[in-house]
């Protein structure tokens, strides 16, 4: 199938999934900061309650910064659960909510407090420095250009994040661009095989969540074409296929789908580690 065709199948999805199953980052059962932290000192945005919310995080100045932040944040108790170590930091995020109202895409942490785990969200781009980089143009929305390595490698990590969270409002939206980039982009071309196809698209599913699989199997292809994986075609569609199975699983168990028996194989298969079992001895791409 070219990409002209899987295009056109895909196109319309988003808005129907984010209706049907899309919702906004849940933070239930976290608190909110009670304890002492520190805002970026250059700022000309208006005092807030400082990592509180997706609206009022906690202003860094980049990666390395946000993770110290969370790493010496102090409990309610007086106690640093993290006791100042980065890597510690680092590993308590647990992905990102999306842009909020400034257009920053904010990170989400979580401390373990005596009195419960703490919910922080942490602004990387709350400095000069870091919110100059938010002014360069997205290569996303350079539609039939030629990218640079930097810039694929940039798109590569924007597929990754929305696989990461494919049923979040944000991710949802994200979709579309990035389908409408890999249509016309002339530095990535990937062949999506029927036979591959045939094995998770089923009558039975819903429409939506089908054509949002679609685009997530396409869309990691590309990934790791721009990443230089090697390998033969199998391998390329596996890696799709485990990305379209990635969001059914999602489906399944955060967003509550109905099961469909023809991709529930699948996921034993995966589940398993055992999901090239799916494809026959002596597969050929059938495009």
């Amino acid at each position: 199938m070219g990409r002209d065709s899987m295009f056109r199948v895909w196109m319309g999805a988003v808005l129907s999934m984010v209706v049907g199953c899309g919702g906004a980052a849940s933070t239930t059962g976290a608190k909110a900061p009670t304890g002492s932290d520190a805002s970026a000192a250059d700022s000309d945005r208006p005092p807030v309650k400082s990592g509180s919310d997706k609206e009022h995080p906690a202003l860094r100045c980049g990666p390395r910064d946000s993770y110290a932040f969370v790493a010496s944040y102090t409990c309610a108790d007086g106690s640093v659960p993290l006791a100042g170590d980065v890597e510690a930091g680092r590993e308590a995020r647990t992905g990102n909510v999306g842009e909020n109202a400034m257009g920053h895409v904010i990170d989400h942490y979580r401390v373990p407090c005596p009195e419960g785990d703490v919910a922080l969200f942490v602004d990387m781009y709350g400095c000069p420095e870091m919110a100059a980089k938010l002014a360069a143009p997205d290569p996303v929305e350079k539609k039939g250009e030629h990218l640079s390595q930097q810039e694929l490698m940039q798109v590569a990590g924007r597929i990754h994040a929305v696989r990461n969270q494919p049923f979040e409002d944000w991710a949802l939206a994200s979709l579309d661009p990035l389908m409408v980039w890999l249509d016309t982009s002339p530095d990535v071309k990937i062949v999506l095989c029927k036979p591959m196809l045939a094995m998770f698209i089923d009558e039975q599913m819903d429409d939506a969540l089908g054509k949002v699989m679609l685009a997530h199997a396409m869309l990691t292809m590309a990934q790791h074409t721009i990443m230089g994986v090697k390998g033969n075609e199998m391998l390329r569609q596996l890696l799709g296929l485990d990305a379209a199975l990635h969001v059914y699983e999602q489906w399944r168990t955060v967003a509550n789908g109905k099961p469909v028996p023809k991709v529930e194989r699948l996921r034993a298969l995966r589940k398993a580690k055992r999901l090239g079992d799916a494809f026959p001895p002596g597969f050929t791409c059938t495009p």
